[in-house]
């Protein structure tokens, strides 16, 4: 079987919902779920990344925040001896 269509173009692999959740799941994990949907939102409406710099900076702020939270400095590790 070939992987290319009728008119000769590359076949789309469809995507797994299973992934989708996964990366669903991930999100909700950070809190910043909310901002993700926004920014799909902004981008559906602006078809256009530039006009929803808005929102990509509010995902990484969250997204920051979340990194910092999750993995804590080297400084705080340090045993002292």
């Amino acid at each position: 079987m070939s992987k290319t269509s009728a008119d000769g173009k590359p076949k789309s692999q469809p995507v797994v919902v299973d992934e989708l959740d996964l990366v669903e799941e991930m999100l909700k994990k950070t809190g910043c779920a909310d901002h993700n949907y926004a920014l799909h939102e902004c981008m559906f409406e602006h078809r256009d990344w530039r006009k929803c710099q808005e929102k990509v900076q509010a995902l990484k702020v969250c997204m920051d925040a979340f990194n910092r939270v999750k993995k804590p400095s080297p400084s705080s590790s340090s045993t002292g001896t």
